[in-house]
């Protein structure tokens, strides 16, 4: 935090985080796994335009967007098939 932005990695006090969820997958014993639904055709479609409206309304450039994987650690399969 000493350094100004852009000059700094960008962390989660720095960040808006958008989930994109699907439901978790579950195993032969009806449990959870680390591996979850695919996205939907209307979740891909919300969120390429709620980021183009984020990125409008806080004079954001794509170098100002991430993925969490970038930032944080994700669980193998989550939020793997998201296109952004």
């Amino acid at each position: 935090m000493k350094k100004p932005y852009p000059d700094r990695y960008p962390w989660n006090p720095d960040a808006i985080g958008i989930e994109v969820v699907g439901l978790s997958l579950k195993n032969k014993e009806g449990k959870d796994t680390d591996f979850y639904e695919k996205p939907t055709p209307q979740q891909a479609t919300y969120l390429h335009w709620f980021i183009k409206d984020l990125m409008q309304a806080m004079h954001l450039t794509p170098s100002d967007i991430y993925k969490h994987p970038q930032l944080s650690a994700k669980q193998p399969g989550e939020a793997a098939d998201v296109t952004w």
